[in-house]
């Protein structure tokens, strides 16, 4: 086995027998606070976006080999913390909040409609991550909202990392979040077939979708597409 793989192994599994998942919810002295938000339209239904990145073990779509996450609970369980190792780094994150609606009323994709969260959104995701030392730039982070909403009435999708961070080197964070979160989006794009976003036309059937939003809303449908 290479050496340095087997070094990355150990570390994850020494992390994931401590599990150390304090983070203070504000910046604490010596750390700047900052905020970084990526997004990216692709032309693809939220369920099939949802399909790779609605598990919080799975980082594929991340470069994260599904072998080099640990769980310490149940996945997709609030309070559940992951260990994996980030390009050698030992990376520690907690699940704080987890909402994935359903989007099949109908056998298409339809907006959730809830009191918590926007109608269009679709996936939605809250965790914060430990101390991580970026090569002398010390990070933690209180929270970390990856969603996914949908646009083109159900025929595409807005992907949106934002990430509030505390960072001795707040520049130096912004750039490597929005760095990595880009590469993750455009995996995310080409795992999907890798088709560029261009516009709603030829992405959405409106009379359907009207159809379906008339039924759902008068209470004739006999499914349930509210979330909680």
């Amino acid at each position: 086995m290479d050496l340095l793989l087997l070094a990355a192994l150990l570390a994850i599994g020494a992390l994931a027998q401590d599990f150390d998942v304090t983070v203070p919810s504000s910046c604490t002295s010596d750390y700047a606070e900052g905020v970084d938000t990526t997004l990216l339209t692709v032309p693809y239904p939220p369920s099939a976006v949802i399909d790779i990145i609605g598990s919080f073990k799975n980082l594929t779509w991340s470069a994260v080999p599904a072998d080099n996450v640990t769980l310490n609970g149940t996945n997709n369980e609030i309070n559940t913390a992951r260990a994996y190792s980030l390009s050698g780094l030992p990376v520690t994150e907690t699940l704080v909040d987890y909402y994935r609606p359903d989007l099949t009323c109908f056998g298409v994709p339809f907006r959730a409609q809830t009191s918590r969260y926007p109608a269009d959104v679709a996936f939605s995701e809250q965790h914060n991550a430990a101390r991580i030392d970026f090569e002398g730039d010390l990070v933690y982070m209180p929270a970390i909202v990856l969603s996914a909403s949908s646009r083109c009435l159900g025929g595409a999708t807005l992907l949106n990392y934002t990430s509030q961070f505390c960072a001795t080197d707040g520049p130096k964070t912004a750039s490597t979040l929005h760095e990595l979160h880009t590469t993750d989006f455009q995996m995310v794009q080409a795992m999907l077939g890798n088709a560029s976003y261009t516009g709603c036309d030829g992405l959405m059937d409106e009379a359907l979708y009207l159809t379906i939003k008339d039924d759902i809303e008068s209470g004739s449908d006999d499914c349930s597409c509210n979330g909680d």
